[in-house]
């Protein structure tokens, strides 16, 4: 080969070999062109506002029931020293018994709205209650109205009205036990407390 055609050849050579360091062969990590997204174009949204909800309004406070205030007449019966009272009574009328603040019965039997106090009268021993007192207040001062005496007696207030009881015996019956109870029921006329109805009935206890 002439030396003519050589040069050219090598020429050619040198100029691919240039150009093969210039462009990298393609490998596994080759760089991708990037994607193109295109965005679609969405409608406008329309945003509600939530209803706003209505406070309850705060509850009303409770209404305070004023306690009722009892009447003079009331307090009065009430303070009355009836134990001091009754020796008293019974000291002029020349007897001895005992009487219990607790066995103190307040009820109206006179139908005014006010209170009498019925104050039963304690042998402190077997007979029990002997007796029992009612009052009323006349102004300040306590003022009697019937005075009852009998052995192994009872006394109650039932629908507005005094009830005394007392043992009924028959024959045969044992001391401790009669056999039938006597109750006699007072009412007001207006003036005075009186026996209205006395009824014989059988004993429940025996």
């Amino acid at each position: 080969m002439t030396r003519a055609r050589i040069l050219p050849l090598l020429i050619c050579l040198g100029c691919a070999a240039a150009a093969c360091a210039r462009s990298p062969a393609p490998g596994p990590h080759a760089a991708r062109p990037a994607a193109t997204f295109s965005m679609a174009t969405l409608p406008p949204t329309t945003i509600t506002p939530a209803a706003t909800a209505t406070p309850a309004p705060p509850p009303a406070p409770p209404t305070a029931t004023p306690s009722p205030v009892p009447s003079p007449g009331a307090t009065a019966i009430r303070a009355v020293d009836w134990p001091a009272l009754i020796v008293r009574e019974l000291h002029a009328e020349g007897g001895a018994a005992a009487v219990h603040l607790a066995d103190v019965i307040y009820a109206d039997l006179t139908g005014d709205g006010e209170e009498e106090a019925i104050v039963p009268v304690s042998s402190e021993g077997t007979a029990g209650i002997i007796g029992f007192y009612v009052y009323t207040m006349s102004g300040q001062q306590p003022l009697r109205l019937l005075a009852h005496r009998a052995a192994q007696l009872s006394v109650t207030v039932e629908q507005g009205r005094l009830v005394a009881a007392t043992p009924a015996y028959t024959p045969g019956d044992p001391r401790c036990c009669p056999s039938q109870i006597r109750r006699t029921t007072y009412r007001w006329t207006g003036t005075a407390l009186e026996p209205a109805q006395t009824e014989l009935v059988p004993n429940p206890n025996r």
